[in-house]
């Protein structure tokens, strides 16, 4: 069923339609400007979804990313330059007998798994077009990540490998954008990935109360952006908590639980 791409004035509810009858669409996303909306596409010329900017003042939809394996997720840059994407790394090519060797080794995976697990790593790709940059590199994955408001530093919700199976492996790291430096935030494994303040000081995050988890409820922790302990800020709360919302000021939260 084809999807539709549709801009509603909000004081009068009159509609117009930016991008009928697609096959696929999704992901919508404003530009920092409002001046463009992006959105997540089949590529041109292929099936691979890829990321699409449509400028708001007239002009078609253009591609800006090229992944080979198509895009996972992607957030705008805050400047509005060029947008931050996650996508598989490639199957690498094999020559000679191994060409036709597809064993592995399943691991920590799911038993049914019919190819070798591989990562996800985080990209950032200008909008004036180029090769994107890599910003995250070897056997860890990337499994979402946030950009701080202030574009200083993205954080990563990685697994130790790709595999489903190691989940008690899984931690928050923080990236700058400047210096290319990561650090791990201090909350030990099995700390989930929330939302940067609006001044982009601290960064939401959730983890379970006790060792092992899943045995105690989430509780959501603030970490310093340049450095220092987590701090437990819903201790009074018993219950699990999962999203979590800034107000524009930074100084309160809405939780859900």
């Amino acid at each position: 069923r084809p999807v539709s791409l549709d801009l509603v004035e909000v004081e009068t509810g009159a509609t117009r339609g930016l991008l009928p009858h697609r096959e696929v669409l999704f992901r919508p996303l404003w530009s920092p400007d409002g001046r463009q909306v992006s959105f997540v596409a089949p590529a041109v010329d292929g099936d691979d979804h890829q990321v699409f900017v449509l400028p708001m003042d007239g002009g078609e939809a253009r591609q800006v990313t090229r992944a080979p394996e198509g895009v996972n997720d992607y957030a705008w840059a805050a400047d509005g330059e060029g947008v931050f994407f996650t996508s598989t790394v490639s199957v690498p090519e094999r020559s000679g007998a191994e060409r036709h060797n597809r064993s592995f080794e399943v691991g920590e995976h799911s038993y049914l798994v019919r190819a070798e697990p591989r990562p996800s790593h985080l990209w950032y790709q200008p909008l004036t077009g180029g090769e994107p940059e890599a910003l995250t590199d070897g056997p860890e994955s990337v499994m979402g990540f946030r950009v701080s408001p202030d574009q200083r530093t993205v954080a990563l919700f990685v697994r130790a490998t790709a595999e489903s199976g190691i989940r008690e492996q899984s931690v928050v790291r923080l990236l700058d954008l400047e210096t290319r430096q990561v650090r791990a935030v201090d909350g030990g494994a099995l700390t989930y990935l929330r939302e940067f303040s609006p001044d982009g000081r601290y960064l939401a995050v959730g983890r379970n109360r006790t060792v092992p988890s899943g045995f105690s409820p989430t509780h959501i922790l603030l970490a310093p952006v340049d450095g220092g302990p987590t701090v437990d800020i819903t201790p009074d709360i018993d219950r699990e908590l999962g999203g979590v919302e800034w107000l524009p000021d930074g100084r309160s939260m809405l939780v859900t639980g």
